[in-house]
Formats: structure tokens, sequence, C-alpha cells
């Protein structure tokens, strides 16, 4: 079907595609005079692509090209951004720079709410309080509303972004002695028990812990090495005990990018890990359904039952603030009487690179 002229284009690619039909919008011309045809989108079927391309020269977007990451900072340079509170332009930063720039090189208007709700979910199972993410979402909103003045897209996908019920995030509890004897001994017969097992006794938040490389295990210690998020956190060194230790043996022999790794040696998303790893593994153990930052809350319970001293216990969860360690401690003063050692070594000012730190 031949299109009006100045309508744009739609050309079906050769080969073997599941959307063959691309949409090109009108053409446009650089300084130079050089054609520009931008692809609005592929599709499956000529009908979608001829539907796509009437949508959108009855509201054409101005610029299919411009990504998230281009939008923040021209909204930045706006009154709407300028003229905002110095806190409130500090916690929006923060979003932005903490969570929301993962998805800065993304077109705008190829996102969807899955990938904005997809930012949300993954900050609530790292801890990020209600509040915290409320204003993620403020963000985002704010963003998709300049975004809709200027034409760069049509919806605003940020609407239908949902936040955690409830008071917080999630119930922020460490495991059980008996549901770690549990997970324990679910490890070989229970896919990933290992991995829940090994952030109990690490402490490494779910992004973290899939993004250790083999390089970062040192079998002399044994320790692993790694960490994000805050300046204390960054290359923040985690001793093994011998049982840890042994199943990060068995993930670093697998080869992969990561030692945690999918069967083809790449990485897991931190969604993914989440839905079709960890919580399938604690619903075949039989243990609560706790966050993966729970693993998190647990480690620093296990760091001062096995009586690790304030500066240990902070160094070891990369926090510039032992007040905030105290936060992921839950033992009560029985449990501390009763608390054996479950770390292989103690952790000191100067973290060891070598086997001479001492047994706890």
């Amino acid at each position: 079907m031949r299109l009006p002229n100045g309508m744009g284009s739609i050309t079906k690619l050769s080969g073997k595609r599941r959307k063959p039909w691309v949409v090109r919008v009108p053409a446009n011309y650089d300084d130079n005079g050089n054609e520009i045809r931008t692809p609005l989108g592929y599709y499956r079927t000529y009908s979608e692509a001829l539907k796509a391309l009437h949508e959108y020269n009855e509201q054409p977007i101005a610029d299919p090209r411009i990504t998230l990451g281009e939008v923040w900072e021209r909204w930045t340079q706006t009154r709407s951004y300028t003229e905002l509170a110095a806190d409130t332009k500090y916690n929006y930063l923060a979003s932005w720079n903490k969570r929301l720039s993962v998805l800065a090189d993304r077109k705008i208007k190829d996102l969807r709410t899955a990938d904005l709700q997809a930012v949300i979910d993954e900050a609530a199972d790292a801890g990020m309080s209600k509040s915290t993410l409320s204003k993620d979402k403020a963000l985002m909103t704010q963003l998709y509303e300049y975004a809709m003045k200027n034409d760069f897209v049509k919806r605003n996908y940020a609407e239908l972004v949902e936040l955690p019920r409830g008071d917080d995030t999630a119930e922020r509890t460490p495991f059980s002695d008996e549901e770690l004897a549990k997970i324990d001994k679910a490890v070989g017969t229970v896919p990933f028990a290992d991995c829940v097992l090994m952030m109990c006794f690490t402490g490494f938040r779910i992004a973290e812990f899939l993004e250790l490389k083999p390089s970062s295990y040192d079998p002399s210690i044994p320790a692993v090495t790694g960490g994000k998020k805050t300046k204390a956190g960054k290359g923040r060194v985690i001793p093994l005990n011998p049982r840890i230790d042994g199943l990060f043996r068995r993930w670093v022999e697998k080869g992969g990018q990561t030692i945690i790794c999918r069967p083809d040696g790449k990485p897991y998303t931190p969604k993914y890990f989440r839905d079709k790893c960890y919580y399938p593994a604690l619903e075949q153990i039989g243990v609560r359904r706790l966050v993966p930052h729970c693993t998190r809350h647990t480690f620093a319970t296990l760091c001062e039952k096995a009586g690790l001293r304030p500066e240990e216990i902070k160094k070891l969860m990369g926090h510039t603030k032992y007040e905030m360690s105290l936060h992921y401690t839950h033992a009560d003063l029985e449990q501390l009487k009763n608390a054996v050692s479950l770390l292989a070594y103690r952790v000191t000012n100067t973290l060891p690179t070598h086997k001479n730190a001492g047994d706890i």
C-alpha cells in the first residue's frame, strides 16, 4: 500500500524476524542537508505498523531518539526544578543518581510501566523505605509530565507504578537459627538454597552479590571482595567460614562471567534471580518468604552473636556509621549469651589479607 507523502514509511526487513515491519517517521534533515529517517518502532504485522504510524501522525513524537537521561538533563534546567526547595532537589538528585539512572540510556518512548516498576521493586528488595520509593515515583512522574509537555511521549507510565503496601517496604527480620539450619540442610537438593545461605553469611545486597566476579574470590584467606552503593561499602572484604567457602568454590568452578551465573555463564539480573531463584528456593525449603534484603539483616545478627566488635560489624556491613549497622541486628540477650562462632575470622580496622587473622 502506498502511503501519502509526508506520512512516513513502512518497510519489511529481510530474514526471519519476530518483528519484521519497521516504521520510520517522516524525513528530517541535518545541518548538512542529509536526510534522517528515524525508526519509530518494529512490529509483527503490517497492520500493527500502519496503526502505529497513524497514531504517530495524529500526535507525532517530537524526538523519538531522546533518552530518559536527556529528559532528566533538560528538566533540571527548567523552572519546575530550579525553583524547588533545596531538600526536594537533593531528594530527586539522590533518586536519579542511585536508582533511576539505570534507565538513563533507554529511549523514553520505549519505556513502559514494567521498566519503571522494576526499579521500584529492586529498591524495595534492597531495603529502601516507602518514603524513599515515593520520592522515586514522584521523580518519575515529574520527568514524564515534562516529556508529555514536549511531545516526547504520549502517556505517563509513571502514574501506573505501584508502591509496596503497608508502612514499610518489607518485613525486616533475620532468618531464625532454625530456618538457617533448614536452608543449610537443603543445600544440594533445593536449587539456589546455597545462594540463600551464601547471602546470609556475607551480607551483600542482592545486586552486589550477583555482581561478584571470580576475581572477587580469594581462596587463600578465604574471602570475597565486593560491594557498592556507598564509599564505605565498596571493595569490602568478607571472610568466609569453611562451609560457605566450599559453596563459593563450587560456583567459581562453573567459570561464569560472575560467580553466581546462569548455565550459559552470563550474570543474573536481580529481578530474575529474586523471582525465579530466591523465592522459589524459600518456598521449596519451607521457610518464611523474607525479601532478599533480610539476608543482610541475618548477617548482621550473626556477626553480633559471634561477638564481633561494633567497628568490625560496621566494616563488614559497609556502613559509615555504626548506628546504621545496629538497625540490622535482632539478637536478644539470651541469643547473645549462647552465641557461637559463626564466622571464620575476626575483622579488625585493617581487613585481613592473609591467614594470620585470628580465629573467633
